[in-house]
């Protein structure tokens, strides 16, 4: 997916998914970070926002780069919530 670099920590952390979006909205990077339920009561979604790209330029910390495609499917939903115009 253009635009969205995608990250797993490989269950380090709680929030094992991170989105970064390469485009800058309202003068800041977005990120999201996320389980493999965002939408589950138990689970967890939420939204960050920074000056820089959070995966630059180490990314590292954030784990391996996977494709869109290897997101579970409440974490896809999710990214595409935020692509919604």
């Amino acid at each position: 997916m253009k635009g969205v670099r995608i990250y797993d920590n490989e269950n380090k952390t709680y929030d094992r998914y991170t989105a970064v979006f390469a485009e800058k909205i309202n003068g800041e990077y977005v990120y999201l970070a996320m389980s493999e339920h965002p939408f589950h009561p138990q689970g967890f979604g939420q939204h960050g926002f920074n000056h820089s790209p959070i995966d630059r330029p180490r990314s590292a910390h954030l784990g391996k780069r996977i494709k869109f495609e290897a997101l579970p499917i409440g974490c896809q939903e999710f990214v595409l919530e935020e692509l919604k115009p």
